[in-house]
């Protein structure tokens, strides 16, 4: 420590600290002359954390001089560390290096403190909008910054400062077979995934409980001496009141215990996937979330009454059964799997409720690993010793770097030691598995009319919908989706859901393009938002380089006899084998006969634009456009027949439930679905007559002329014929921009769709075949079919150029 740039580094290091030092001692007396003020809504609160944005910024200056002072300390062995803890045991160097540390958790901990208080400020209150724009200037500034914690006693260099990323709870599916859960929580820190296991301290008391149990059993049995009897006895009463003294200090009252880790350069993401259940099984498992969920909401509502009532015995009772069906339920609800591998093969499967948080896990693990193998590269080729950088998806290379050979691996005892830092984080209920939300204020119960109307901003002709999450119950789940709009700038819904909810506290737009997360919205449920007014809300979009676009949407609180009553009227009669007209009249009843233009039906949120197209062909090009964009082999891949025989036969019986089904369809079950509904149409969409008069027309030399009798024939179709062609060109061509990933150009479309489309041979000629014309049979079939494609590729490739258009009134569509 003789050299004057150390002394220099460590004086900044003590001037940091002591300038921290006093800015806290302002916080803290401005907290104090606050306390008497603390319900008078007009006290500027806001201001007395504002302070907190000067502490992150010294807190990040600290920061950059810490490494230096740490690296001395490994340099110098225990000799600092003697002589401020003048001991100068090995273990002083640990828990002094851990000490100058101890400022770095103050980052998270601002953070997360801030976030808690914007949650328990009322929407009223002047101070929650400082407060939020404090919250995110907190994680503005702490970017760089975030949960820094040292992995001390390895001797590690300032470049390996470990940083925490992303963390939440999740579901693990241990054994897919059996079905076996756990809870656990998962963080990602800047060079590796953890895994942990959920430990409840208590459970440490039932294990020493149990201990004390035997102990007391065998002194029974055995009769032993007294100095056995002491023995126990001082086990007996030596935990105990640790654990209660740790109870009433406020410490956390579960531990994280490491499971299970892989460092970011073994990890590989491996494609999404979904829990596979039979058609049986997953009926099953519907019928017993549902029936939890009622449970819970009953146990709810009775709490309610006895809490008016003042039983406190039987309210503790009725909670301890709520938190109960709360963490089987959260076990239960996710199907999503997100499927993690280290480089030995071994997978991970992560369980998680929504596509949303999926893909907030997926985006986070894949730009770390980038990080990280970027990372890599740079030192392998900055320095040549440190030998070739070697992929590890397939498995355990044989070559090691020098890199990796020079770095310490972490032991699952030093990540529990760093884990010890996060346990606040976790918010359980009592019997630790569902999260707790807003520290146990009473959310918003009853029917929340949600109507989405648009967005302003987007000038771009494209496909937008739009997902709805609510936190009913302990965690966000997909409520509703919205048609696709596609096509159109500045897309508008105006369609409206009753969402069923039961203290909820919060509701989550996120607006997606095509299948990609676009932008995302979460509004707090207040009595300021449940207004039935149109609220208009910036949010930012999700793209390399972000704008601003405007959402607007309204929120209501409705009692059930104000819900509109939906009756089933797709029960009395099937869906696949029906003529169209028949199935538009009956999936929209009078609106069938309405213009789209009429006034009475323009305004109304629940009426559709475009009435001619069937619910079912809808539903199926929405879902592939939502999930199905970006497979290889779309409408080519076939489905399992008894997956489409078992959607087919559900959607003939109830139309409404087969729709609520699809989302949990595979995508090729879908396209296979969509495809049969077309071929087994009494008559094919196109007609008999339009058929051979738009094959006829392909033969037309005169490009112009073509496409304007084409148009004339297109336009000559039924009026459901017509719209619902419309519909599903525009779907084709969408499935077309994704080309170089789904390898479905249009001339794969075409192939694959005309058949279904025009009217075949067979079905307007009854010709016999026999063994003398059975050659030109085939010949001839095979000649339309090939006529067949040419015409649908005309069609797509006309409209795709633009020099085929269709009117305006058939580009939005509705369910």
């Amino acid at each position: 420590m003789k050299s004057p740039k150390q002394i220099k580094k460590v004086n900044e290091l003590k001037c940091v600290i002591a300038d921290l030092h006093d800015l806290q001692t302002n916080f803290v007396q401005k907290l104090r002359a606050l306390q008497p003020f603390a319900d008078n809504s007009s006290q500027e609160v806001g201001d007395v954390f504002r302070c907190m944005i000067q502490r992150q910024n010294y807190l990040c200056m600290y920061h950059k001089r810490l490494p230096p002072i740490l690296d001395m300390c490994s340099v110098t062995s225990t000799k600092i560390a003697g002589d401020v803890n003048k001991k100068g045991a090995q273990d002083d160097l640990s828990s002094f290096r851990q000490f100058l540390q101890e400022p770095l958790n103050w980052v998270v901990e601002s953070v997360e403190n801030i976030k808690q208080l914007c949650a328990a400020t009322p929407a009223h209150n002047p101070d929650l909008h400082k407060l939020e724009m404090l919250y995110e200037t907190l994680m503005t500034e702490s970017i760089e910054l975030n949960a820094v914690i040292h992995a001390y006693g390895r001797g590690i260099v300032s470049s390996d400062i470990r940083k925490l990323r992303m963390h939440s709870m999740v579901v693990e599916l241990v054994n897919p077979q059996t079905d076996e859960r756990k809870l656990r929580y998962l963080l990602l820190f800047s060079d590796i995934l953890v895994c942990a296991k959920i430990v409840r301290k208590d459970s440490i008391k039932q294990k020493n409980s149990v201990i004390n149990e035997r102990l007391k059993s065998i002194r029974h049995k055995e009769k032993s001496s007294q100095s056995i009897r002491n023995l126990s006895s001082q086990r007996l009463h030596s935990k105990s009141p640790d654990l209660l003294e740790n109870s009433d200090r406020g410490d956390p009252a579960v531990r994280l215990e490491t499971k299970w880790m892989i460092p970011l350069n073994q990890l590989g993401i491996c494609l999404n996937q979904r829990v596979d259940y039979d058609n049986l099984k997953m009926s099953e498992q519907e019928r017993k979330i549902e029936q939890i969920k009622f449970s819970i909401s009953t146990f709810r509502s009775g709490k309610r009454h006895l809490a008016e009532e003042g039983s406190s015995v039987r309210l503790r009772r009725l909670e301890h059964s709520i938190t109960k069906l709360e963490g089987r339920l959260v076990l239960q609800t996710p199907q999503l799997i997100l499927p993690i591998s280290d480089n030995s093969g071994q997978v991970r499967q992560i369980l998680l409720v929504t596509e949303r948080e999926r893909n907030h896990w997926r985006t986070a693990l894949e730009t770390a690993v980038y990080q990280v193998k970027e990372g890599l590269a740079s030192k392998s080729s900055n320095n040549t010793s440190c030998g070739v950088l070697v992929s590890t998806f397939d498995g355990i290379s044989e070559k090691r770097t020098n890199a990796e050979q020079c770095s310490p691996r972490t032991t699952h005892s030093e990540m529990n030691e760093l884990l010890k830092k996060y346990q606040y984080l976790i918010r359980l209920n009592k019997t630790g598995m569902a999260l707790l939300k807003d520290h146990g204020v009473p959310g918003i119960t009853g029917i929340l009319r949600t109507t989405v109307h648009g967005i302003q901003g987007l000038n771009e002709l494209d496909s937008y919908h739009v997902w709805i999450e609510v936190d009913s119950y302990a965690q966000f789940e997909e409520l509703a989706r919205t048609r696709v709009v596609a096509h159109q700038p500045n897309p508008e819904w105006n369609q409206t859901f009753d969402l069923q909810i039961d203290e909820a506290h919060r509701i989550c737009f996120t607006i997606y393009r095509h299948c990609d997360v676009f932008a995302e919205l979460e509004v707090k449920l207040t009595e300021d938002c449940i207004c039935n007014k149109v609220i208009s809300m910036p949010l930012k979009t999700k793209e390399a380089t972000p704008r601003t676009i405007t959402f607007t949407f309204s929120l209501s609180l409705c009692k059930p006899c104000e819900v509109r009553n939906r009756s089933v009227t797709t029960k009395h009669g099937r869906v696949f084998g029906h003529p169209l007209p028949d199935l538009v009249r009956r999936d929209y009843g009078e609106q069938f006969n309405k213009s789209p233009s009429d006034p009475k039906t323009h305004n109304d949120s629940n009426k559709s634009k475009n009435i001619r197209v069937p619910k079912i062909v809808v539903a199926c090009t929405d879902e592939i456009e939502r999930r199905g964009l970006r497979e290889v082999g779309i409408y080519r891949v076939c489905g399992s027949n008894n997956d489409i025989q078992a959607i087919k036969e559900l959607i003939d019986q109830d139309l409404e439930e087969g729709i609520k089904r699809l989302p949990c369809v595979e995508i090729f079950v879908v396209a296979s679905l969509l495809k049969q509904f077309f071929r087994e149409l009494p008559e094919s969409l196109l007609t008999g007559p339009g058929s051979i008069a738009l094959m006829q027309t392909a033969e037309n030399p005169n490009e112009e002329n073509r496409i304007l009798q084409m148009k004339t024939i297109i336009n000559s179709l039924p009026g459901v014929n017509k719209e619902t062609f419309v519909h599903l060109v525009m779907h084709l061509l969408t499935v077309n921009r994704y080309k170089e990933v789904n390898m479905m150009d249009l001339s794969n479309l075409a192939l694959l769709w005309s058949t279904a489309l025009f009217q075949t041979v067979t079905r307007h000629q009854s010709m016999e075949r026999t063994p003398a014309n059975l050659f030109d049979s085939l010949n001839q079939e095979a000649a339309v079919s090939f006529q067949q494609t040419k015409t649908l590729h005309i069609i797509l490739q006309a409209v795709q150029d633009n020099f085929l258009a269709f009117e305006e009134s058939v580009k939005t569509r509705d369910i």
